[in-house]
């Protein structure tokens, strides 16, 4: 019988440099992970490395974005089989030309609503506890 369990969500996602078309990210994780979503702006890419290290953590290098010196939102959510954690995100421009970030955990409530008396149930999802760094 196998037997699979959801990874847990990537912990302390860092901005660690750019270029004008890379973004270097690291975090923690723990638990077994097959493979990683990244995403740019909700935009899923398919242009990225990924490097473990049980000693420093994991390190992602985004490549190939589209406009340099542009601000850009990387979601990162590990998977194992099917099952995937939830994202956890990190805002920065590429380049050198401002050193902020903003670090998000994402939270997805259902919201109920009517028209026309007929209910609807539609998820969101919103920053929870956003912090900014520069």
């Amino acid at each position: 019988m196998c037997v699979l369990t959801v990874p847990s969500q990537p912990e302390d996602i860092d901005y660690i440099s750019s270029t004008e078309s890379t973004m270097n990210l690291s975090w923690k994780q723990s638990g077994i992970v097959g493979d990683y979503i990244v995403k740019y702006n909700n935009t899923e890419t398919v242009s990225f490395t990924v490097f473990n290290d049980n000693s420093a953590g994991t390190m992602l290098t985004v490549v190939d974005l589209p406009t340099s010196g542009a601000y850009y939102c990387i979601s990162v959510a590990a998977v194992s089989g099917h099952l995937h954690s939830r994202r956890a995100m990190l805002c920065n421009n590429t380049g050198d030309t401002m050193d902020c970030f903003l670090q998000c955990h994402f939270v997805v409530m259902h919201v109920q609503w009517t028209r026309v008396s007929t209910w609807y149930q539609q998820p969101i999802s919103f920053c929870l506890f956003p912090s900014c760094f520069c």
